[in-house]
Order: C-alpha cells, then structure tokens, then sequence
C-alpha cells in the first residue's frame, strides 16, 4: 500500500520557542514549514504550496500576518486557508476583519488539531 500523501502547512512565526512548539504539535499529522520573514514565507509558498497558513500577528520587523495573507492572497488570485495566532488583544479585529479563524497564545495541542481540521476540511 503506498504511503499517503500528507498534508502541508506553513508556519509563520519570528518566535523560535512558538515555532518549534506548533511544528512539534502539528508535524505527527502534517509536514510543517517554519518561515521568520515574508520573503521565506512567500517563498516556501510558492515551492512547497501549502494547504494552509498559521500566521502570527506580529513580527519582529514590524509585518503583520494579515500582510502575508495578502501578498499569498494576490499570488493565489483568492484567500488561502489560514488561522491568526497571538496572544495581542487586538487580533481577533484583525482575524475578524480577514475572515479567519484566530487562536489565542500560548497555544495547545488539542485546540489547534480542531481548528486545523476544521478549515482544511471547509467547515
């Protein structure tokens, strides 16, 4: 029987401690890519054509996760499927305002596996 293809989802996070714990919650189901910066998130999307986006709302050189949803948004002629995480207040505006779910930081395993599911599946 042939090995099933598994699902791709790229992570976008500046903080390498949130990073290494959503790839350590996610990778047993899914192969995770870990990007710091809109230049390797945008680039890991057009090599590795994730199925979804976990975006942080902040990072540390002042872009925002909405801002990477857009440019991927543009690439791709429509939204992609996408979950904001962060521990700000003012995210679940901005997660409102996009159109995509939101999680809040610190972030646990169970909790992230439903909502993953949930927007990959559509619903």
């Amino acid at each position: 029987m042939p090995d099933q293809v598994r699902r791709k989802i790229l992570v976008v996070d500046d903080d390498p401690r949130d990073a290494e714990l959503v790839v350590a919650m996610l990778s047993p189901r899914f192969d995770v890519f870990v990007a710091d910066t809109t230049e390797t998130a945008v680039a890991l999307f057009d090599r590795e054509h994730p199925e979804l986006l976990v975006l942080d709302l902040r990072l540390s050189d002042g872009t925002v996760g909405i801002d990477i949803f857009q440019a991927v948004r543009r690439r791709l002629g429509h939204a992609p499927k996408a979950i904001l995480v962060s521990a700000a207040d003012e995210a679940e505006d901005s997660a409102r305002a996009a159109h995509m779910p939101m999680l809040r930081k610190p972030l646990r395993q169970r909790p992230l596996l439903e909502l993953v599911d949930r927007v990959l599946s559509g619903r």
